[in-house]
């Protein structure tokens, strides 16, 4: 969104081409109208930083740049500046193809060399898009898991034992399949963060999570009533 000094300079190139209009200046008027566009756009899609410091940063910082015809004319001509801001752009962009990913970037192409086993640019993007309209991409902890799982982070002991506890419970609900299908919030979610984990699979070189390791025993407390379990 525009900043105050931003709207202020917008509403007053609107105001000069509405002032133009009425006393039938019709040059003036294409300018001011002109002057208003030119700030709108400024405002709302504001240029790109020329120092970006991560992938997305990078990503917009090429976008731009290839809309600039002097910049491509530059390029093209073996400007070494150029050339050189071109690839520090795109080693930034290849770094973290995830992370590029989750914001809705594709990332650069690369020689396939798995025959499709591995997901490239276009599925990264497809893959969160899907997860996006799930719901699990809409706090910076679903952001975390969902990339976690894209990168096949594994997990500590504690936390694969609390995932395969809870998705035990949750399947053996025998509301569980109507709960699934009529999408319930709370159901879905745990569903697919559990399996999320259950498939990662387990680190034992991990160390366990000393949060995670105290809400697993709670639970596991809470089971056992006087010897037996409840």
């Amino acid at each position: 969104m525009p900043d105050n000094a931003a709207t202020q300079a917008l509403n007053a190139a609107i105001a000069n081409a509405n002032a133009a209009e009425a006393r039938g200046d019709h040059a003036g008027r294409v300018a001011a109208a002109t002057a208003a566009l030119d700030l709108m756009k400024a405002a709302y899609s504001p240029t790109p930083s020329a120092t970006p410091t991560d992938a997305a940063g990078a990503g917009a910082r090429l976008a731009h740049l290839e809309k600039d015809a002097a910049w491509r004319a530059r390029y093209f001509a073996g400007d070494a500046a150029a050339r050189q801001e071109f690839r520090a752009l795109t080693t930034m962009l290849s770094a973290d193809p995830v992370s590029l990913a989750a914001q809705g970037i594709t990332p650069p192409a690369e020689v396939d060399e798995n025959n499709g086993a591995v997901a490239g640019g276009p599925e990264l993007v497809a893959a969160f898009d899907h997860f996006r309209d799930m719901g699990e991409m809409t706090t910076e902890q679903d952001m975390a898991i969902v990339e976690g799982f894209m990168r096949d982070r594994k997990y500590d002991r504690a936390e694969y034992a609390l995932a395969e506890q809870i998705h035990t419970e949750l399947t053996n609900d025998p509301q569980f399949l109507t709960k699934l299908k009529s999408g319930d919030p709370f159901t879905q979610k745990m569903f697919l963060r559990t399996s999320m984990v259950l498939a990662a699979g387990v680190d034992p070189s991990l160390p366990n999570d000393p949060a995670t390791l105290q809400l697993l025993q709670e639970r596991w407390a809470a089971r056992y009533r006087d010897g037996k379990l409840t």
